[in-house]
């Protein structure tokens, strides 16, 4: 049984065959010789064999010269001009059977192409055709790792090994930059494991490291400490996408029309797809010259101090390895943490941003208070606290005076836990790399839709093989071409461009409002959203929270903050905890802590000091130590020393939820719950304090060795903090236009379900009564607001009823309540029928975006911190506002200046030993200079790197969507693109559809019929294409969000309909006008293989282009998800030029201009005739779509 890492989902290991015995070789030698043999020994060319040298040439002559002959149709000369030495072989010197064995030579070659293609496009047809399967290390050298769902590609990777004598051989491959070792077992079983790190030992193992032994060894096991960007040329990319399946398909039709003699069609689209290839190698260079760029930007530009062989030494950070004790200093410009490092000694201030998103700079600290026993969980928010985070920008650096190690640098002291790609900066450059969770532009959708134009196209070339073949005068050669034409026209070459195309615009426009994409193709599902999630705090409301005052003291009268009637534990608590930290002189931390020290008039200043700035009263307070908020608890608490009148007291001061906070209270007041649900119901957001005092004996080390539950039992109550959360001024507009184009919004927040639900119904989430879910009773309670309405749940089954009539509110604790008792049917009607959801962890929120996506529903979810990610990266368009990230600390602090405290005169008597010391305001970096543009294509492609590589900063790993805005206004322009994009997909789908079908019957059943066009008429007509979907592609959103949606997928009823229908019509014209030009037409069309002009041909081409001009004109969506076609003048004036241009060589206006274009005169009546038929195929084919459009409730 093969054991293997969980992020793979299968490993094999292979070794290659000899290439004689590969199935991309000996098969095909087999069926080359059978081929050949058949054609040597057939009838037709064993005469041409078997005959005397001399006579055989001569009966070639013969042949080729009898290609060009001269023959009569009704008194007119049509002269057949000559044909290719091939063609008159299989033309006239070889029958039917002879001509299909020939046929099978160059059948053999494709396919036997196609599997060496297979093999490049797919490593499972690689080891399909060119490799065995083994079970044992030592005969393999291939390794094929298939990965879980979205994790990225199957791949082939070396299979490395080194051999020790004097120990057993060691195997390992590298897949996605990690390194995976092979273990043979002693049952002969092999085991495939991940690289290891010394990432979950217990903290006294850490506590005792003083470095790694031995270096070369560890060099050897882990690499270089550096990320290995791929850099290739500009012609290896090239030559990687030449050997996409859609560009050989491409260059395999431009073969086919080249074949057909349509030289300047070809070379025409030859050109193009060459151009277009060529801007894709280039932006894809751009985007790996943005990752390098990113790499450097987050790397140590100075060398690092580590401590080997008991001393330290000045490293090049590239050298690090896991075990190493190192020293992260603060320097004077902003430093990026090298590695993964766990805090043994002092602590830090770091800005995760780039990560997490989160703006608030964070606090990590050392391990000293951990028990040795404890083991480290590097995925715990509790041991993150402790850890720094390779690419985590060090906004300050505190080191331990009393530590066992101590730095030159002056730099807090760390254990190396991940290099390299194991890191969590490796993790997101990975995202980059190599994760395939792209949404891609619907790909089973457009199998499907190609699949079924396959169908159509299969039978009309079967249909016109068979019926080529009845005709002896009809060139095999051509036959076989047209064949290969007409089921090469099913497959749109043209459509992953197209599709490109429309992306990119949205996301050229969603930049220029400020919203940047990592995930282009997830655009159009902004235009499928069904639910639309949004964080309260920070997304719908204002950060910057406005303290009202303290209440619960005494009943529900709210005590001002400054006021002097507030006791003094009480203002102590609010003083001393908090998470604030002093970066570059000025505080910055939670906005609403920021907001309850202004508001009790205290000042937070350098050495984690708080001091009143009423300085009458003296007040000082020192934060001895702190634990952190942490989601999953809901709360935090300090140590803290408060120094009056040459007197310091110690005490516990702590905060959070009220309903979390109750069980940690000695004695609860009576009207505890009165008094937050008071506040709560009015939409304020409101905290519990709680203090507890400590003997005066507790030492400082005895303060450092607490646990949280030390601290955070018998407390006594200080009072409810309330704060008035005001709305952003974009927050309702956005809401109440997403509920007006037919979303459902909902409301994901860590707050109260009571002033969630206030918040809400400001807003419009909710627009009828609330009734608020409690787990009370076997199958829980719901209750309104005001509890006066009581409904004693059915385990679900009264949800269907009370919607009617109310909107619901549930828990976190409330949703795990439901799933363990409910049915799923019930807890599915609740999840999808609830509007706010409050009091849930970052874990919950992840949670419920997912049950709304296993429900079918297509989600958006907006957040803008941490707690917010996992919700973000669940959703189909994750949306992140990170405009407060753009606003460092300093220029926060700026804009609210905070008075600084006098200098104490005498150290506190349990001063923090690590305190922090004044740094030094670091210098502006300079921007360095823009690269100078190398060569011309560069240049042209510059404004689309501008507009779509996303540069550091610009946006994170949360989120598929960054928005550089902290409000909401953002949302309403994406679900704007992504509706344009998506119609716009869904209008190329259709026109595509109806330009192949057309095309099949053209090359099949007219062709047949000697009808051809002029090399010159393919050709404007192709440019004419292009230009009309390059400017479809181009279109601008509507104005306003409509309340109509546009259909999820192009298999909807009314898309299908529509091009039944006027693919019906078009047939009807084009069989009409063909069967009126054969009997006007005086000479007959003979049977030739080369243009000539006649009036079939120029009567076909006219009203071809006339309906591409109509499809397009038809199909074009406009509003009201797109500006309407009058308001796109670029595509308006080419439709407008071309069918006016058609009209005009219909009536033939200007006869040197159809002279031009290789169009014979036509009869009056026949002209008045043509000109009618393009009138009405225009005004039916309008009618038919805009009658489908009305049915099925869509406005034109």
């Amino acid at each position: 049984m093969k054991q293997i890492p969980r992020e793979f989902k299968g490993v094999g290991l292979y070794r290659p065959l000899p290439v004689a015995l590969r199935f991309t070789v000996w098969p095909f030698a087999i069926a080359y010789a059978v081929a050949l043999y058949y054609y040597i020994n057939s009838t037709g060319m064993a005469a041409i064999h078997t005959a005397p040298p001399h006579q055989h040439l001569n009966e070639l002559n013969e042949t080729i010269s009898g290609a060009t002959t001269n023959n009569s149709i009704d008194g007119e000369e049509v002269v057949v001009e000559e044909e290719g030495l091939l063609e008159a072989i299989v033309n006239n010197g070889v029958d039917t059977f002879d001509f299909l064995v020939l046929l099978s030579l160059p059948g053999i070659a494709l396919v036997q192409v196609l599997c060496w293609l297979g093999g490049h496009w797919s490593s499972t047809f690689f080891v399909l055709f060119n490799c065995i399967k083994v079970s044992d290390p030592k005969s393999a050298s291939l390794v094929k790792v298939t990965p879980q769902s979205h994790k990225g590609p199957t791949a082939l990777c070396p299979l490395e090994r080194k051999i020790r004598p004097e120990t057993e051989t060691t195997y390992w491959f590298v897949y996605q930059k990690r390194k995976y070792f092979c273990n043979v077992n002693a049952d002969k079983s092999v085991t495939y494991t991940k690289l290891d790190f010394p990432k979950n030992k217990e903290f006294g193992f850490y506590k005792a490291a003083d470095g790694v032994a031995d270096l070369a060894a560890a060099h050897s096991k882990w690499g270089q400490n550096k990320f290995d960007v791929p850099h290739p040329t500009f012609l290896e990319l090239l030559q990687e996408q030449a050997l996409a399946p859609f560009f050989v398909f491409q260059m395999f039709c431009v073969l086919l029309w080249s074949l057909d003699d349509y030289w300047y069609y070809s070379l025409m689209t030859l050109v193009l797809l060459v151009m277009f290839e060529s801007t894709v190698v280039k932006t894809r260079q751009i985007n790996m010259k943005v990752l390098r760029d990113m790499n450097d930007m987050t790397r140590p530009k100075k060398p690092v101090n580590v401590y080997r062989d008991n001393k330290w030494q000045l490293v090049r950070s590239e050298t690090l390895v896991p075990g190493e004790i190192v020293s992260l200093p603060r320097l004077k410009t902003a430093s990026p943490a090298p590695c993964d490092v766990l805090l043994l000694h002092g602590s830090c201030v770091v800005d995760e941003a780039m990560l997490t998103g989160e703006s608030t700079p964070q606090l990590k600290e050392s391990i000293d208070s951990r028990g040795d026993e404890e083991k480290l969980s590097i995925g715990s928010d509790r041991d993150k606290l402790h850890i720094v985070f390779a690419g985590t920008t060090i906004l300050q650096s505190t080191p331990d005076t009393e530590a066992r190690l101590k730095a030159p640098d002056h730099g807090v002291i760390g254990y190396v836990l991940r290099t390299g790609f194991y890191t969590s900066q490796g993790k997101l450059l990975r995202t980059i790399l190599y994760t395939s969770e792209r949404a891609t532009a619907d790909s089973a959708e457009s199998i499907c839709f190609i699949l079924l134009l396959l169908c159509a196209a299969v039978s009309a070339a079967t249909y016109v093989f068979i019926q080529g073949l009845k005709d002896e005068t009809r060139g095999r050669y051509k036959l076989v071409v047209r064949c290969a034409l007409i089921v090469a026209s099913a497959v749109p070459p043209e459509l992953p461009t197209e599709l490109s195309l429309a992306v990119n615009a949205s996301l050229q426009a969603l930049r220029q409002i400020g919203v940047f994409c990592t995930e282009p193709f997830r655009i159009p599902f902004a235009g499928k959203l069904d639910t639309c999630c949004f964080d309260k705090t920070g997304t719908l409301t204002e950060n910057n929270l406005v303290l009202n005052g303290v209440t619960g003291l005494s009943g529900q009268t709210v005590i001002p903050a400054d006021s002097d009637d507030l006791p003094g534990e009480t203002l102590f608590a609010i003083a001393g905890c908090h998470a604030l930290v002093i970066h570059d002189g000025s505080v910055s931390g939670d906005p609403m802590e920021t907001a309850a020290l202004n508001a009790i008039n205290w000042s937070f200043t350098i050495g984690n000091t708080a001091s009143s700035r009423k300085t009458r009263f003296g007040y000082k307070l020192h934060i001895l130590r702190r634990f952190p908020f942490v989601a999953e608890l809901k709360r935090m608490s300090t140590v803290v020393s408060l120094d009056h009148c040459r007197e310091t007291t110690l005490f516990v001061t702590a905060k959070g939820a009220p309903e979390t906070m109750r069980e940690f209270f000695a004695t609860v007041p009576a009207d505890y719950d009165d008094n937050f649900n008071h506040f709560s119901r009015q939409g304020m957001r409101v905290i519990a304090l709680g203090y507890k005092y400590l003997p005066s004996s507790v030492s400082f080390a005895e303060i450092q060795s607490f646990t949280r539950s030390d601290t955070e039992t018998d407390l006594i109550f200080g009072g409810f903090l309330v704060f008035h959360s005001v709305l952003k001024a974009d927050s309702l507009p956005t809401i109440d236009a997403l509920r007006r184009s037919s979303h459902n919004c909902i409301m994901i927040t860590g707050d109260n379900m009571l002033t969630g639900c206030h918040v809400a119904k400001s807003l419009h989430i909710t627009t009828k009564p609330a009734l608020l879910f409690y787990n009370e009773g076997a199958q829980g309670t719901w209750k309104s607001v005001d509890e006066k309405n009581i409904v004693e749940s059915q385990g679900g089954k009264e949800i269907d009823e009370i919607v009617k009539t109310h909107d619901l509110c549930i828990t976190g604790e409330g949703l795990e309540f439901m799933m363990q008792r409910w049915k799923a049917g019930e807890v599915k009607k609740a999840i999808t029928s609830t509007r706010v959801w409050a009091r849930v962890s970052p874990q919950n929120k992840e949670l419920i975006v997912a049950k709304l996506k296993s429900y079918g529903q297509t989600t958006l979810m907006c957040g803008d911190g941490t707690n917010d990610v996992g919700a973000l990266k669940q959703a189909h368009v994750g949306v992140a506002l990170l405009g407060a990230t753009a606003r460092t600390p300093g220029q926060a602090a700026a804009a609210a200046p905070q008075k600084k405290a006098p200098p104490a005169k005498k150290e506190p008597l349990f001063k923090r030993k690590n305190a922090p010391r004044p740094v030094p305001q670091p210098k502006t970096a300079q921007r360095k200079p823009q690269p100078t543009i190398a060569n011309s294509l560069e240049a042209m492609l510059q404004q689309e790197e501008d507009s779509n590589i996303i540069k550091l900063g610009d946006a994170s790993v949360a989120s598929p969507f960054t928005s550089k805005s902290n409000s909401t206004r953002n949302i309403a322009g994406i679900v704007k693109h992504g509706r344009c994009a998506l119609v716009t997909m869904q209008q190329i789908y259709t026109i595509l559809a109806l330009n192949c079908l057309i095309q099949a019957y053209s090359l099949s059943v007219i062709n047949l019929e000697g009808v051809r066009m002029a090399d010159s008429q393919a050709t404007i007509a192709g440019i004419l294409l292009a230009m009309c979907f390059l400017f479809v592609s181009q279109s601008k959103p509507a104005e306003e969000l409509s309340k109509q949606r546009p259909p999820h997928g192009v298999f909807s009823a009314p898309i299908m309909l529509s091009i039944a229908g006027q693919f019906a019509i078009h047939l009807v014209s084009l069989v009409f006008v063909f069967e009126s030009a054969k009997q006007t037409s005086p000479v007959p069309t003979p049977h030739v293989e080369t243009f000539r002009p006649t009036l079939v041909n120029s009567a076909i081409f006219l009203i071809s282009v006339a309906m591409q001009v109509t499809t397009f004109a038809v199909n074009y969506k406009g509003t009201p998800f797109m500006q309407s076609i009058f308001d796109n003048k670029r595509l308006l004036f080419t439709l407008g030029a071309t069918g006016g241009w058609t009209m005009v060589l219909a009536a033939q206006l200007i006869p040197e201009m159809n002279e031009y274009f290789e169009l014979v005169p036509f009869p009056p009546l026949f002209a008045l005739m043509l000109m009618g038929v393009l009138a009405a195929n225009f005004v039916g084919t309008l009618l038919w779509d805009r009658l489908i459009r009305r049915l099925f409730g869509q406005t034109a």
